[in-house]
């Protein structure tokens, strides 16, 4: 019984509140800010998977893809973005795709701004079947629900805006950034019955700085600590993602806490705390691949939810050697890891 009144919670949450977190934020950039696309001088694809509380049936499963490319000539970046999310075993599910575009603005050698946007198709499918309603429980007579729902998928057209400073000097590799994101500007509807809803803004605030700690002979970095946060806010919800991490070499470790633990309360005697998380990875010049494990500390525990894993691989393509020269003067933002 726990169990059903534990999956319909989940689902109603997903269908009218939840949108995908992922703990490796920076890892996937185009999610986090549409201003951040094409910020490096390499194109670059971006891949992500994460299930969330694999101890709860029918967990969050939640798929990305990227890809962005920065146009050089136009001071702008273009890309592609591509989402899945779904729980209680398919009963709902979110498919996205969204083109974003973004301006750049080298303000001297180590600041500058960008500006983007990201205009995307959102197909929500319900499978009602897969999920037990509150009236089937209470009959509990093996019947279906009365619920019902006059469309069983659901589409729509979201816009995003984001907004990015940075301030990264490569000769010292050192800087420190600032980000801004909101998410559904047109308010799209949201309902499979007559009933009338929209989907709130979501708004998310970004900040961090990584800066160098050793090097070797040659001026290469050999070991660097960064730091990096998230607040992201929908109507009365909000939450925060506090990281910390520690490069050597090709490989990082991090330490991130998600929660407002001091300062929120949903309601007596329910802190806003979720997880803590640990995370590490290998990386090269080309590419970076991470994994995190999410220990949750919220009053779900992790003997219930057994956390949560999410694992990532971000890609940069080499740039030709005869297009290397347009890109010395081309800044790269400051994006700490993860």
């Amino acid at each position: 019984m726990k169990t059903k009144a534990l999956i319909i919670l989940l689902f109603t949450l997903n269908a009218y509140s939840q949108e995908p977190q992922f703990s490796q934020f920076n890892s996937f950039p185009l999610y986090l800010n549409p201003a951040l696309t094409g910020v490096t001088p390499n194109d670059r694809t971006a891949v992500i998977y994460r299930v969330q509380w694999m101890g709860i049936p029918g967990a969050y499963r939640s798929y990305g893809f990227s890809y962005d490319k920065n146009w050089i000539k136009k001071k702008s970046g273009v890309g592609l973005l591509l989402m899945k999310d779904e729980t209680s075993w398919g009963a709902f599910s979110t498919l996205t795709a969204g083109g974003l575009y973004s301006y750049h603005l080298q303000i001297d050698r180590t600041k500058s701004l960008s500006s983007g946007a990201r205009v995307s198709y959102f197909q929500q499918k319900l499978v009602p079947e897969k999920v037990t309603f509150a009236d089937q429980l209470i009959r509990n007579d093996g019947s279906p629900t009365y619920e019902v729902f006059d469309n069983r998928t659901h589409a729509f057209a979201d816009i995003s805006w984001g907004f990015h400073f940075s301030d990264y000097d490569s000769l010292t590799d050192k800087g420190y950034y600032a980000g801004i994101s909101l998410d559904h500007l047109n308010s799209p509807p949201i309902a499979f019955n007559e009933s009338k809803g929209s989907q709130p803004w979501k708004y998310s605030l970004q900040g961090g700085f990584s800066s160098r700690l050793t090097k070797d002979v040659k001026d290469k970095t050999t070991s660097a600590i960064s730091f990096s946060f998230l607040y992201k806010a929908q109507r009365k919800w909000d939450q925060a993602d506090f990281t910390a991490n520690y490069t050597y070499r090709t490989f990082d470790v991090g330490l991130s806490y998600r929660g407002i633990p001091f300062f929120k309360r949903y309601k007596p005697d329910y802190p806003n705390r979720d997880a803590v998380i640990i995370l590490a990875g290998y990386h090269n010049d080309y590419m970076q691949v991470n994994y995190s494990f999410d220990f949750t500390v919220s009053k779900l525990g992790i003997s219930n939810t057994l956390g949560s894993h999410e694992v990532s691989v971000v890609n940069k393509f080499k740039i030709p050697q005869s297009k290397k020269s347009k890109y010395k003067k081309k800044l790269i933002m400051a994006t700490p890891k993860f």
